[in-house]
């Protein structure tokens, strides 16, 4: 297997952390997103959408980081990403969609505002955008489960440490991200992303930019 990924892209992390789970190997191609690598011809003949990650197993492209990570759960059943059941994989999937529809779509406008700061264009709705995320973090600290990894984690871990990340960059005080204290609010949260650190795997995934 092949992946196309760029450093700090979530979306990229997510399919990452799902690999690492199931123990899959694979070949990396790292794109440099301030190169514009992922808007070339050799990337976009894999992903005319010129967006990461995508993933080549054999003559198969896979692109979309859910859809991947779906591909993967289905091809290689070894600890499985959804579950091992009917109810499993609905219980996980509405998770899932639930994060990326609410708790990613609230934070990552304020992330990228943070990172590329850009954050004074629209201070009240980033303001916003913060409360509702945290808001879906207490949903989530109220309804986190242990046991196996699953794609909730994958999920997860981008999210939190994007928001952790952005919320040391100036202006986030100003956009209500500060103080960020994920253990202090969100004790369950902050153990489940203490477990996935501890994966042997886990330093491959993180982004080597941030380092």
């Amino acid at each position: 297997m092949e992946l196309y990924w760029a450093s700090g892209s979530p979306y990229s992390w997510r399919v990452m952390l799902g690999l690492m789970f199931k123990g899959l190997d694979y070949t990396d191609h790292v794109l440099s997103l301030d190169d514009r690598e992922h808007k070339q011809a050799g990337y976009t003949a894999l992903n005319p959408r010129a967006r990461v990650p995508t993933l080549v197993d054999g003559e198969l492209v896979i692109t979309e980081s859910l859809a991947i990570l779906a591909y993967l759960d289905h091809v290689y059943r070894r600890k499985p990403l959804f579950g091992t059941s009917g109810y499993d994989a609905a219980r996980i999937w509405r998770r899932v969609m639930e994060l990326e529809n609410y708790a990613v779509a609230e934070a990552q406008p304020v992330v990228r505002a943070l990172f590329f700061n850009t954050w004074l264009s629209d201070l009240d709705g980033l303001r916003v955008k913060t409360a509702r995320t945290f808001k879906e973090l207490d949903t989530l600290e109220e309804t986190l489960e242990g046991g196996p990894f699953t794609a909730v984690d994958c999920m997860i871990v981008p999210l939190v440490k994007s928001l952790e990340r952005a919320s040391t960059k100036s202006g986030a005080s100003n956009v209500g991200l500060l103080p960020l204290n994920l253990a202090k609010r969100w004790p369950r949260l902050a153990a489940r992303v203490v477990e996935v650190e501890a994966h042997p795997g886990y330093d491959r995934t993180f982004p080597p930019h941030w380092r």
